[in-house]
């Protein structure tokens, strides 16, 4: 009976982890050779009137076919989802359409399609993409808010305003303390006072993004994301029928050669 592809996608996850472990126990049995072995020890007194002991018997608890079988049980159910997933996914495609913020007469949403007729494969494979996508424009600097800048075309970047300092130098000047008499010397006291001379104009460039723009790229990124994540669940939904792989398989590599 088909179902839809992501059914079989479903599945085959829970699949994985029993063919994971019913192999790793095929492999830890297979391959002692203790298990294999068996034999019947009879004893036999040399004197009619010796020891009478019972039999020694060692069971075969595990022959070679049943271990190819083990193999054919843990590996079969996997191999068919799988190349039933496989042939859905050749089947199986979508577009990408993000709501353009228009709606029609009757109120529905207007959508613009991005990509037509995606395969269902490359849509998964895009989705984690646009995830690392968005961390990197995430981490993209911004413009400092409090100032005001404009993008000048000449240096293909923002420009500040032009913001001047003074530049200053310190020199020696004399202050008279007391004025010169008969009786004592001029008092002069010696300072050093800052003097401007000369302006800085600083103005300030920078590549980064205007805090608006990295919203607006951040919310098309997600925007485009649950596109995607739409898109992918509308390509599962392409019915499958089906695919038969591990018996043809196995039916040659096993071959006439079992005992009969």
């Amino acid at each position: 009976m088909a179902k839809p592809l992501h059914t079989y996608v479903a599945l085959r996850k829970g699949v994985q982890g029993v063919k994971t472990r019913e192999l790793t126990a095929a492999h830890r049995t297979a391959s002692e050779s203790s298990l294999y072995e068996g034999q019947t020890r009879t004893y036999r007194p040399r004197n009619e009137d010796g020891d009478v002991l019972p039999p020694e018997n060692k069971n075969i608890r595990i022959n070679g076919d049943g271990a190819l079988n083990a193999l054919v049980q843990a590996v079969a159910r996997d191999w068919n989802l799988m190349a039933t997933v496989d042939r859905g996914n050749q089947a199986s495609f979508a577009d990408v359409e993000v709501p353009t913020g228009a709606t029609t007469a009757a109120g529905e949403p207007v959508y613009r399609t991005v990509l037509s007729d995606v395969p269902v494969q490359f849509l998964l494979y895009l989705a984690r993409e646009l995830d690392d996508v968005r961390k990197y424009v995430a981490e993209l600097p911004t413009l400092d808010p409090g100032v005001p800048w404009t993008y000048d075309e000449a240096v293909a970047a923002y420009v500040a305003e032009p913001v001047e300092t003074n530049r200053t130098e310190r020199e020696f000047r004399n202050h008279q303390v007391s004025a010169a008499t008969k009786e004592h010397a001029e008092k002069v006291h010696v300072y050093e006072a800052p003097v401007t001379v000369g302006v800085w104009t600083l103005i300030r460039r920078s590549g980064a993004l205007p805090l608006e723009r990295k919203a607006r790229l951040l919310q098309r990124i997600e925007t485009l994301r649950a596109a995607v994540t739409e898109a992918h669940q509308r390509a599962g939904q392409v019915t499958v029928e089906d695919v038969e792989v591990a018996r043809p398989l196995f039916d040659y590599l096993l071959g006439d050669d079992a005992p009969r």
